[in-house]
């Protein structure tokens, strides 16, 4: 009883212990976590350590090479780095401390004896189904060479270049379809073996006696059978015999059968991962861009507004189901995934609740925009929502469900459609601003936190840079009054007085030249 007390005791001291909670957290972060930039840091490390020892030790196989002090010190620290790394999987391979304290409390709920032995059981299987893994092996193999009096395992140094598939997250995906297709690869070898076998043992039984044959041997036979149904033929062995041409040639046509075969597999199972490759490829960008926006669907608005981020140089990555929009807009050189924006995993990897600023909900479907805008606001509460809606009588529905801002685009058509009819005059050359020709543009631009807000809009370099105010985008809700009027969140300031102070994260409403607009943002920046 004392023995399992200490050991409970001892895991619940492990539970509460920042420090060695912090430690787990760097060890999973560096070797597991696949969202962590610690751990991409530490596999192009290790990638370039593995090939520089892997070149290293080829280069000392010489007979006349000696590596010298420094090579030697290198070796060493290469092979404390892997005997490193493999104790910190195997530590992190199956919690010894959570099992025991599940297990306790598991017990004491059930009114049950704990036997710590059971937990031990499971901590062993977790530990062994580690250290027997393909890529644990590997691990442990690799180290093996450094044992300088057996010589002879040095050839196990070679197995280093196969770690490499643990840190290139590319060739990983491309190992696992021998994973995925194993049980027909594992036909496919059967009837190769069956094959090669019986191809050798006829060739052996016709041409072993015969004086001019060059197979003197089982093992030449078995040779020959292998480099005939390669296709290789390096010529060095051939059939004499009448028999033995004929199962050469029956030979050589299993071996296009097989090849062929084996190829299409190959090829098939790649081309399916190469679609994967490419959506992590883009997780991984996500993962390391900073304030970028999330644009879900890619219709005609979702194109649009595409089109509008890449002039302004804004960082974004499409979402999209359909098959065509997807191509479309992947031969437009955008970052995009295929999949469903209302999945929470698929925003998460997307930097939702992490480093992505907004969102845009542009499908053509009120439903499904719903549902990303409730999932987007689950997921952060402080992400920024754009969502489109066709239906008027949806609007507030949205806004319940955490949309910052609604969009429709049919009705903002159809009143510029009426302005238009109006004052087609005057609508063409607000057309003209908006839609960026001859360089002039509408922007919002944002006061940082640190602005002081001593400064009056009369201070402010606006007519130095050629720009006109339209309003200010108030940080704050302001009281009503004839010239405020409500956005989301917000309250828009139209036309402000000389002497009226903007505030720390209110927006400047600016109509200018694009490289005036640019200038008065530098000056904000660096003021």
């Amino acid at each position: 009883m004392a023995a399992q007390h200490l050991i409970i005791r001892l895991a619940y001291a492990l539970d509460s212990s920042p420090r060695y909670q912090r430690a787990r957290r760097l060890a999973y972060d560096l070797l597991e976590n696949p969202d962590s930039t610690l751990r991409q840091g530490f596999d192009l490390f290790m990638m370039a350590l593995v090939i520089s020892s892997v070149g290293l030790l080829v280069y000392d196989s010489h007979e006349q090479v000696e590596l010298g002090y420094w090579g030697r010190l290198f070796e060493d620290f290469t092979i404390a780095v892997f005997i490193l790394e493999y104790l910190c999987r195997f530590w992190l391979a199956g919690s010894i401390h959570e099992t025991l304290i599940r297990d306790f409390e598991q017990a004491e709920d059930l009114g049950q004896p704990w036997h710590p032995g059971h937990s031990l059981k499971k901590i062993f299987r977790a530990k062994w189904q580690y250290v027997t893994s393909p890529l644990a092996i590997i691990d442990l193999l690799a180290i093996v060479p450094a044992w300088r009096p057996l010589r002879f395992l040095r050839i196990f140094l070679l197995l280093r270049l196969f770690k490499l598939f643990r840190y290139a997250r590319s060739i990983n995906q491309f190992a696992r379809v021998f994973v995925e297709k194993r049980i027909e690869f594992y036909t496919l070898g059967v009837f190769l073996a069956f094959v090669i076998f019986a191809a050798g043992s006829g060739i052996y039984y016709f041409e072993v006696n015969v004086p001019e044959s060059q197979i003197k041997s089982f093992f030449d036979s078995f040779y020959w059978a292998v480099i005939t149904i390669s296709t290789v033929g390096y010529g060095d062995i051939t059939p004499v015999t009448t028999e033995g041409r004929v199962i050469s040639i029956l030979l050589i046509i299993a071996g296009i059968g097989t090849i062929s075969f084996f190829t299409s597999l190959v090829v098939s199972s790649l081309s399916e991962r190469v679609e994967e490759v490419r959506k992590n490829r883009v997780f991984a960008e996500a993962s390391r861009m900073s304030k970028h926006s999330i644009v879900c669907g890619f219709g005609r608005v979702g194109q649009t507004v595409c089109e509008n981020l890449e002039r302004d140089g804004e960082p974004f990555v499409v979402v999209e189901v359909d098959e065509e929009a997807f191509r479309r807009a992947q031969a437009l050189g955008y970052r995009v995934v295929q999949g469903d924006a209302t999945s929470d995993s698929l925003l998460k990897q997307l930097g939702v609740a992490r480093n992505a600023a907004r969102i845009l909900c542009l499908t053509e479907d009120d439903v499904t925009n719903l549902y990303i805008t409730l999932t987007a606001r689950q997921l952060d509460e402080n992400i920024q929502i754009i969502s489109r809606v066709k239906h008027h009588r949806n609007q507030n529905k949205f806004r319940r469900a955490g949309a910052d801002f609604t969009v429709m685009p049919y009705r903002l058509v159809a009143r510029m459609a009426v302005e238009f009819a109006g004052k087609p005059v005057a609508f063409e050359a607000v057309n003209r601003m908006l839609s960026g020709w001859d360089l002039v543009q509408v922007d919002l631009v944002i006061l940082p936190e640190d602005w002081p807000g001593s400064h009056e809009i009369g201070q402010l370099p606006i007519r130095e840079n050629r720009l006109i105010l339209l309003g200010v985008m108030q940080a704050k809700p302001a009281s009503p009054a004839e010239n405020h009027f409500s956005v989301g969140s917000r309250s828009f300031y139209f036309n402000p007085p000389a002497d009226h102070q903007p505030q720390a994260g209110d927006g400047l409403v600016l109509v200018g030249h694009l490289f005036s607009l640019q200038r008065f943002k530098e000056w904000v920046e660096n003021r």
